[in-house]
């Protein structure tokens, strides 16, 4: 190899080696959940069939603090909510979430009915966990996503359900707001 070469792969080396730890303490953060904030939205991302209803004004309710309070308090399927939450030290899960929540956090249980059978989403701008809860336990998750960016939907977790009236159990939210929607798929 003549002496410019040589200096050549010599420099492209030392480059990879300087860009090598900032490019591996990038992977990391992924990894752990630490990356950069997203860019701010230019417009709220256009909602696919059967989430339009997210873009509605929401509807305030104060979330129970217990699975009989619960049945007060309840959502209608398709509707956006404002909910209120309660500090994580006060509430009486219907049952232990499959996630325990983080003690300084917030969550709530509401009840709502299902008409027909089928997989409904359960929607939030959060990151808190949910659970359905129906006959007394947690039902398992039909599956998991994001939102769209842009579309201010950050979880959402899916269930199929038959027909019948069944608990949402919020847990280990960061603040003491979440917005929520219930709504079937396809």
């Amino acid at each position: 190899m003549t002496g410019g070469k040589l200096a050549t792969v010599a420099t492209m080396l030392g480059a990879m080696l300087w860009m090598m730890p900032s490019a591996l303490a990038a992977q990391d953060a992924g990894m752990h959940g630490h990356q950069d904030a997203p860019p701010p939205c230019a417009a709220p991302a256009a909602l696919p069939q059967g989430l339009q209803g997210w873009a509605n004004a929401a509807s305030a309710l104060t979330m129970a603090g217990s699975a009989q309070d619960a049945r007060a308090e309840t959502v209608t399927v398709g509707t956006v909510y404002d909910m209120g939450l309660k500090p994580t030290s006060t509430l009486r899960y219907a049952v232990t979430p499959r996630k325990l929540p983080d003690q300084a956090g917030f969550g709530g249980l509401a009840a709502f009915h299902v008409a027909r059978p089928g997989r409904y989403q359960v929607v939030q701008d959060g990151h808190a966990w949910v659970d359905v809860i129906g006959a007394g336990k947690a039902l398992a998750s039909a599956g998991h996503g994001h939102g769209l960016p842009c579309s201010g939907i950050t979880k959402m977790v899916a269930y199929d359900l038959a027909p019948g009236r069944y608990v949402l159990q919020v847990a280990g939210n960061g603040r003491a707001t979440l917005k929520v929607m219930i709504v079937p798929v396809g």
